[in-house]
C-alpha cells in the first residue's frame, strides 16, 4: 500500500512539473523586459515620458521577420501601444538587454531603433515612416546596456555626457 501511495505522489509531481514546464520559459520566448527610462523616449507614434515600462513580444503566428511588441505602463496594468517590428540580428549576444537609439537634435527625445533581449542574436528594430527612418539614417547612434534592474541611461552628444559601446 506504501508503494502505491508513493507511487502516485511521484506521479502527481511529475505531471506538475510537466504543466509547469511551458510556463518557465514563458519570459524567454515572450522577451518579457523591464525597462526604466530615465528620459523621454521616442517610439513609432508615441513618446514614453520617464518611467518604468515592459517589453514584450507578442507571437502572432505570422511572418518570423515581422514581430509584434506590446508596451506596459509599469505595472502592466495598462497596454501604452503594439508596434511592428522587423527582425534584425548581431553577431555576439550580450547578457544584458542592447537598445540602440538614434540622436535628435534640439533637445528632442532620441528614438529607439532596436531592442536585444539578453543572449539573443536576433532583436528587433522598430518601425517608423519613411521620413523618420531618413532622419535615422542620417543620425548618430547610442548603443546602450540595461543595468541588473532594466535601467537604461541614455547618455549621448545630445545631453552632454557619454555613451555606452556594448
Amino acid at each position: 500500500m506504501n508503494i502505491k501511495r508513493f507511487a502516485g505522489r511521484v506521479s502527481v509531481v511529475l505531471l506538475i512539473v510537466a504543466a509547469m514546464s511551458p510556463f518557465a520559459r514563458t519570459d524567454e520566448m515572450s522577451e518579457l523586459t523591464k525597462m526604466t527610462f530615465q528620459h523621454r523616449v521616442q517610439l513609432p507614434g508615441l513618446v514614453l515620458p520617464p518611467g518604468s515600462y515592459y517589453f514584450t513580444r507578442i507571437d502572432d503566428g505570422n511572418d518570423s521577420d515581422m514581430n509584434l511588441i506590446r508596451v506596459f505602463s509599469s505595472g502592466k496594468k495598462q497596454i501604452d501601444i503594439i508596434l511592428q517590428t522587423a527582425s534584425v540580428e548581431r553577431e555576439h549576444p550580450r547578457g544584458r538587454t542592447v537598445l540602440t537609439f538614434a540622436e535628435r537634435p534640439n533637445g528632442r527625445p532620441p528614438v529607439l531603433v532596436d531592442w536585444f533581449y539578453p543572449g539573443s542574436l536576433e532583436g528587433h528594430q522598430f518601425l517608423y515612416s519613411a521620413r523618420r527612418e531618413g532622419q535615422i539614417e542620417n543620425s548618430e547612434k547610442i548603443t546602450v546596456l540595461a543595468d541588473d534592474r532594466g535601467g537604461v541611461a541614455i547618455q549621448g552628444a545630445s545631453n552632454g555626457a557619454r555613451h555606452q559601446r556594448p
